[in-house]
């Protein structure tokens, strides 16, 4: 029996690697408003998402870029989907790309808040603009993020 888990929108493409303009101007907006929220959360300083923590870890160690650290560690996450058999899609590269680079450009650009009341905001609207996020990417059907296809071809 197959179940569908994420439903279908008005925006949802044809498949993985279809092209309807309307699918992939909401899967980049998705894509940039998770890069916000990743963002910010790092940027509140009181806790980030689990993979963001590596990215952030690693960045620290060797000095590259946030940005460019979650990019690569996406880009390593996807060679693990090859014996897997997951198939990626248009979703899948564009998330590795656009949200590294909103997340390598706003976390280098700002700062810390000093306020913890400002902080605590921060991490708030960030969870919820993730959320916001993943449902409009999500539902353009575009191919998981690298992270997420992984996880799920684990489970399988």
């Amino acid at each position: 029996m197959s179940q569908k888990i994420i439903p279908e929108s008005s925006w949802t493409g044809k498949s993985r690697w279809s092209m309807e303009p309307i699918s992939l101007l909401v899967l980049m907006i998705g894509l940039v408003l998770f890069g916000i929220g990743e963002s910010c959360l790092v940027l509140a300083d009181l806790g980030s998402a689990p993979w963001m923590v590596l990215s952030q870890g690693l960045s620290c160690l060797t000095g590259i870029n946030i940005g460019w650290m979650t990019f690569s560690i996406s880009a390593l996450i996807l060679i693990l989907w090859i014996p897997l058999r997951i198939k990626p899609g248009i979703g899948t590269i564009l998330n590795m790309i656009i949200i590294a680079f909103v997340v390598g450009l706003l976390v280098s650009r700002f700062r810390t808040p000093e306020g913890l009341l400002t902080r605590v905001l921060l991490a708030v609207f960030g969870v919820v603009i993730i959320g916001i996020a993943s449902a409009l990417y999500l539902t353009s059907h575009k191919g998981p993020g690298p992270r997420d296809g992984l996880l799920v071809g684990l489970c399988y």
